[in-house]
């Protein structure tokens, strides 16, 4: 019979290490929303492969059929995207609610030009999946929502959009 004190540290085991939930977020940001023209056939696919399987098949549906990668192709442009913050806000035994500040600098892919910069608040719903080679910080993306951060506080945020990059 297990006790109270047993369940409670198996559970603590099973659960990511804070490093692993701040590494697993920052690396899927940077796949998803600091696309450059050059790289986003590499970098699209590895930010897919960090979601659950339904959250993966309903995105690149998304994508696929609204042809949102092609512009990004044909663009030529370049992100730079910077973190601000991430921040663990909930947690539950399967799923984290994890929110991170950015901000995202785009300009032409070579040479000088003219640079526009916006900021995005990303929620991200990250399930904790079991540790495997597709999964090895033992998470995946089963949800998110994007919104542009308030101007000044006690502002709501804009809703920008779910699921696209």
């Amino acid at each position: 019979v297990a006790t109270d004190a047993l369940l409670k540290f198996l559970a603590d085991k099973t659960k990511p290490p804070e490093i692993s939930v701040v590494r697993f977020t920052r690396d899927f940001v940077q796949l998803a929303f600091g696309i450059n023209s050059s790289t986003i056939d590499a970098n699209w696919p590895q930010a897919l492969a960090m979601m659950t399987a339904p959250m993966r098949e309903r995105v690149s549906k998304q994508t696929d059929s609204a042809k949102r990668l092609d512009p990004y192709r044909a663009a030529q442009i370049r992100s730079d995207l910077a973190i601000e913050d991430i921040l663990l806000i909930e947690q539950t035994p399967t799923l984290l609610h994890v929110k991170t500040t950015l901000s995202r600098r785009k300009g032409p892919l070579l040479g000088g030009g003219p640079f526009t910069t916006d900021r995005l608040a990303v929620d991200l719903v990250e399930a904790i999946v079991s540790v495997s080679p597709e999964h090895p910080d033992g998470l995946a993306i089963a949800e998110w929502q994007i919104q542009e951060p308030p101007a000044g506080p006690g502002a709501a945020p804009k809703k920008e959009g779910t699921h696209s990059p």
